[in-house]
């Protein structure tokens, strides 16, 4: 007998109206009080419970509605808290938890018609799924994830989470889902299944963001593509944006227009860059990204093209109409020196920008020394203080200049050490202006003495007094030209070019803007002075046809920078070796690629340290022919 015979009955019925959570009737007190004076009936109790249990989830148990279902489960756990709740009160010394052997009960039960209940739930669950997050789906998943079934449930969800992700064609439905899948990838976090679905979902947002196009004017689409580029911690943005900047940028350094090529490099980078903050909120991924798809286009060519942005530079600081806006000129030279980190060939740029520059001042053609000191001093902290040495010695030796008077000829001279001076080693005609380069000479005889002066006629100008009222402001060759005349009144080409000794296309080149103003009158070869000339202006600035640079000039000059670099390496190996005393062979390439910046290619290093190798300079070691020694 489990308890006394009067009272089995009641003691039934009490388990009932536990089970059932109906009113409890007195018996319940009798069994209180049995219980608590007499502990031999516990483990009878509690078996006679777990009849009462098996028998009331056999017979209630409904598996046609997932809400019927759900609605059972949630009334059987309550009976089992309160089942346990009761057991609790009347304490129970049984060593066994009743909350978890009813769980198993129940649990064993239910499993019973799992395959029905896996196809009930999955159906139910795939419909709720497509109207969001709502009551009913949350029930569904509590269910699962407290019943066996989360673990059977995972595979079937996921395959059926494939096939419903797939039907998602773009983009912005997947962004529109994500909501909804991330809420539910939440509420199974503490499952694998969550972390199933939440790399299968990414598995498809990142096949749709591999099959979109970027397309940057669409901003509603770029912020989505954003958006889900950054939930799945992915890189095909950052690999699309170098991909898109590198092929514009190449299809700009191969414009067959270079004087468009520099404007058109920063202006594509603006754009981009705006984009980069406008849709991508400057993520430094993607502006890295944006940096080296620049750098890596302007790699290709950039020695061609460093020498390009010194030339962009010329033809913004030389005084012409299209330059008379100075703020407009500043702003165009900002945007121009945020290029300079691209370009890795500064070697080139330095020394064509530094020719430049200086035939700016001598020909007093740049806008504004202001500006040229600015632009050098903004050089200097992108690149070091040598690098703009020359330049900025140049720039010392303009200001300084000497100005005097002999024979009635103001003359103002500048003079620019060797060291600095970058430009063709022309001459001025011996006998034009020789008195008072000779007396330049005597009266600076102190500070010039030992020193040899090459008179330049490339970079000069003049300013002579001609007929009625006009001052002419010349070249050297256009004054001595003018100054011919007061010998007699016509020449031929020929005879300027057999007086002055200068070659054919230097005389006509300066006889042009002449005849062209109006001063000389050509009349069947024949050059004589038009005395019947007439300007509103007494200052008549001669736009003086400037010596072109030919495509072999610049050529010629680039391949002695080039050739040049070895002597750098040289002097890069040696300074490191003499620092360090020794290095392996591939430690000297990084060290002396790191300390130059320059586009120099490996095996140019590794030619270098093979040279200096055989001069002594270094040696290998015996023991490890990989590391070099330095040999003091």
């Amino acid at each position: 007998m489990i308890v006394e015979n009067e009272h089995t009955d009641e003691f039934h019925q009490l388990l009932n109206n536990i089970i059932n959570q109906n009113p409890i009737s007195k018996p319940y007190l009798f069994y209180y009080q049995k219980l608590k004076s007499n502990q031999k009936y516990h483990q009878q109790i509690f078996n006679l419970i777990i009849q009462e249990f098996q028998y009331h989830t056999q017979t209630k148990l409904i598996f046609q509605d997932f809400s019927q279902i759900i609605s059972q489960h949630q009334q059987i756990q309550s009976q089992i808290k309160l089942i346990d709740q009761i057991f609790k009160t009347i304490e129970s010394s049984q060593n066994q938890s009743i909350n978890k052997v009813l769980n198993q009960i129940y649990q064993t039960k239910v499993y019973n018609y799992k395959d029905k209940i896996l196809t009930l739930f999955l159906n139910q669950f795939l419909i709720l799924r497509q109207n969001g997050i709502d009551n009913k789906l949350l029930q569904l998943i509590a269910f699962i994830k407290s019943t066996q079934f989360c673990q059977e449930f995972k595979q079937s969800l996921i395959e059926k989470s494939i096939i419903f992700y797939n039907k998602f064609t773009s983009i912005e439905q997947l962004h529109q889902q994500y909501m909804v899948e991330e809420k539910i990838i939440e509420l199974f976090q503490d499952t694998q299944l969550g972390s199933s679905l939440r790399e299968e979902f990414s598995k498809v947002i990142a096949r749709n963001l591999n099959d979109t196009p970027i397309l940057l004017e669409n901003m509603s689409q770029m912020k989505i593509y954003f958006e889900l580029n950054q939930i799945i911690d992915s890189n095909i943005l950052k690999g699309k944006i170098f991909d898109m900047v590198y092929q514009d940028m190449i299809k700009v350094i191969n414009n067959e227009n270079k004087q468009q090529i520099i404007n058109n490099l920063f202006e594509t980078k603006e754009y981009y860059e705006q984009k980069v903050s406008d849709l991508f909120q400057n993520n430094e991924k993607i502006k890295i990204s944006l940096s080296s798809a620049i750098e890596t286009a302007i790699q290709l060519k950039v020695n061609q093209l460093s020498e390009q942005l010194s030339s962009y530079f010329d033809q913004l600081l030389i005084k012409k109409q299209e330059n008379k806006d100075f703020v407009k000129v500043q702003e165009k030279i900002k945007k121009t020196l945020e290029l300079m980190p691209y370009f890795s060939a500064k070697d080139i740029f330095e020394h064509f920008y530094t020719q430049r520059m200086t035939r700016r001042l001598l020909l007093e053609l740049s806008i504004s020394q202001e500006l040229e000191t600015d632009i050098l001093i903004n050089l200097k902290q992108q690149c070091g203080d040598q690098y703009v040495r020359k330049a900025e010695e140049v720039l010392k030796e303009y200001k300084k200049c000497y100005q005097y008077q002999y024979q009635g000829v103001d003359v103002k001279l500048v003079v620019i050490s060797q060291n600095s001076w970058t430009l063709k080693q022309d001459q001025i005609p011996k006998f034009f202006l020789k008195e008072q380069q000779q007396y330049f000479l005597e009266s600076q005889n102190q500070e010039l003495k030992q020193k040899i002066l090459l008179w330049m006629l490339e970079c000069s100008n003049c300013y002579v007094k001609g007929f009625k009222k006009y001052i002419f402001i010349v070249s050297a060759v256009q004054a001595m030209i003018l100054d011919l005349f007061n010998n007699q009144k016509s020449y031929k080409a020929q005879e300027f070019i057999q007086i002055s000794g200068l070659s054919k296309d230097e005389i006509i080149r300066n006889l042009i803007p002449l005849e062209k103003e109006k001063i000389l009158i050509l009349d069947q070869g024949t050059y004589s002075v038009n005395y019947e000339f007439e300007s509103k202006k007494t200052h008549i600035k001669i736009n003086q046809m400037q010596k072109i640079e030919k495509k072999e000039e610049i050529e010629e000059n680039t391949q002695k920078l080039l050739h040049d670099r070895k002597y750098v390496i040289d002097a890069s190996i040696v300074k490191i070796m003499k620092r360090d005393k020794q290095h392996t062979l591939q430690e000297i390439v990084n060290l002396v690629l790191k300390d130059l910046g320059l586009p120099i290619k490996v095996v140019d290093i590794k030619q270098q340290i093979e040279v200096l190798t055989e001069k002594e300079y270094l040696q290998r070691d015996q023991q490890d022919m990989s590391l070099f020694i330095y040999l003091a």
